[in-house]
Parts: structure tokens; C-alpha cells; sequence
């Protein structure tokens, strides 16, 4: 038999794609299952295209109500992103130091509430960089080894690296709305709630577990507060950041995996960027 051409059905889901070969083989119909562009096609030949057709008319409500048995989850390379972020904050930590009146980092990076509302965006970016003393750089290294590896792996850590700043600015973002004026807050426990936040969403869950959604919202919720409501957390900075988190979580399961390289890259440059220019703007 020619390799199959024409593309039966198109589906991200590799289980569905999965069980209309199953369906198929059941009608001696030849085919194959091949990713492309982030979408599982079930390709058959051409000339097996009508009787394919007709075999699976009425099949997708059917592949829809029946128990799907899991079928193994495609192996996805580890993340270095856990441990390059882990590097990158106690790195800024030695650079900055402990948060003192005399020293100008925190004076310039600070997500000071009143200086926010009033358009110094930066600073929802440049804090998430900076914290009060080893003991707050330490646990937050500790908690994006663990968190990032494991995101970096789900979503590629470009991407990840991307979404985690943008759910830990815009948690900072919306805590100093919820505040106003006279609030401040530094660490990047946000981002950190952030990444929390996106794994926990059903649209990330699903490229990294087989475990429902609600296993993982429920161990989510256990994780902020236990590590989000200490003496001195921001807990309203945790939770935003980690609202934030899952809102793109969600966005994010609307649209195929990432798997391009290309855009991969092109995630992590632009959270280098966002980062670099933010300090930039906090330093001219």
C-alpha cells in the first residue's frame, strides 16, 4: 500500500486521533496518525478516502461517550528552566542585596503602588527581581526549581518563561489596584504563584498529566496556602499573580501545544527583553 495522503480528520487531541485509527483498523482501513503543526491528523489513501469516510460517520459523538483508555503521553525533554531562574535570582540577590533604606535598587525596582497607578509599569517587573533577605531568595529558588522545571516541561520554557513574567507583572499589576496608594511589594513569589497558576489551569494540566484538573486545582490550592500565607507574604500578591496565572492557563488550552523552536526562542528572548527594559526604564 502508498503511504496515506489524504487527512481524514484533524483533532489536538492524540487520544481522539488515536481511537478513529482504532475505528478504522475495526473496518480494514488502512492509515496513519502523525503530528503536524500542532494537530494530530488521521491520513489515509486517497483512494481508501470514501469508504474511511463512511466508516467514521457518526463516530466522532461515539469517540466523544466512550471511555478512551490512556495511551502513553509523549515524552517531553526535561526544562533547564527551573534551575536557570534558581541561578538568575540568587545572582540578583548577591547583586542587590537585602533590602536596606540606603540602598537605591529597591528605591528604583520596588512595585511601589503609588508610583504604578501613576504609569511606572516597570516596576511590576523590575520587583519581581529583587528580595528582603537570604531567606526570601531561598525559598522562592527553591519553589521555581521545583515549579518551572516542571512548567518549563509542560509548555517549553521558552513559552514558560514568557507567561511566568507576564502572570508575575500582572499580579503585581492588579495588587496595587486592589491596594492604592501606599503599598509595596517586592519578590518573585508572584511569578512564582504565576507558574502555580498555569499549571493548575485544565488548558497546561493536560500536557503535563494524565491526574484530572481538579486534583491538580485542589493541590494548587493546598501549595498557596500553605507557601502564600505566611507572616510576612503578600497573600494578595500570591493570589493575583496566581489568578493571573490560570486565567492564561486557560487562554493558553484553546490553541495547539507549541512546539516550534522558533517560537520557543523567540518566548524566552522576549522575557529576557521585557526584563532588561524594565530595568533600563528604572535606571535612566
Amino acid at each position: 500500500m502508498a503511504e496515506p495522503q489524504h487527512v481524514l480528520r484533524r483533532t489536538p487531541d492524540r487520544r481522539r486521533a488515536e481511537t478513529f485509527a482504532l475505528g478504522l483498523d475495526a473496518a480494514a482501513i488502512e492509515s496513519r496518525v502523525e503530528l503536524h503543526d500542532g494537530e494530530w491528523q488521521v491520513l489515509v489513501e486517497d483512494s481508501d478516502a470514501p469508504a474511511a469516510s463512511r466508516a467514521l460517520e457518526g463516530f466522532d459523538a461515539e469517540v466523544d461517550a466512550m471511555a478512551v483508555v490512556p495511551l502513553p503521553l509523549r515524552a517531553e525533554p526535561r526544562s533547564w528552566l527551573g534551575p536557570l531562574v534558581a541561578v538568575l535570582l540568587f545572582g540578583g540577590y548577591l547583586f542587590t542585596g537585602p533590602v536596606e533604606v540606603q540602598n537605591r535598587w529597591f528605591g528604583l525596582g520596588a512595585a511601589l503602588s503609588t508610583r504604578i497607578l501613576a504609569g511606572d509599569l516597570y516596576r511590576t517587573v523590575t520587583a519581581l527581581t529583587l528580595h528582603a533577605h537570604f531567606a526570601h531568595v531561598f525559598g522562592n529558588a527553591v519553589v521555581a526549581f521545583v515549579l518551572l522545571s516542571a512548567l518549563g516541561q509542560a509548555l517549553g520554557g521558552g513559552m514558560a518563561a514568557l507567561l511566568t513574567l507576564v502572570a508575575g507583572a500582572g499580579g503585581n499589576w492588579a495588587t496595587a489596584h486592589w491596594y492604592g496608594p501606599g503599598h509595596a511589594s517586592i519578590g518573585s513569589s508572584t511569578a512564582i504563584f504565576g507558574a502555580l497558576g498555569l499549571l493548575t489551569a485544565p488548558g497546561s494540566w493536560r500536557r503535563a498529566s494524565r491526574w484530572p484538573a481538579w486534583v491538580a486545582m485542589g493541590a494548587s490550592l493546598a501549595l498557596l496556602g500553605m507557601l502564600g500565607s505566611s507572616r510576612e507574604a503578600d497573600v494578595v500578591a500570591h493570589l493575583f499573580g496566581w489568578l493571573v496565572g490560570f486565567a492564561l492557563g486557560l487562554l493558553l488550552g484553546r490553541f495547539p501545544p507549541v512546539r516550534s523552536k522558533i517560537l520557543q526562542a523567540a518566548g524566552g528572548v522576549l522575557a529576557a527583553v521585557a526584563l532588561a527594559g524594565s530595568w533600563a526604564l528604572a535606571l535612566r
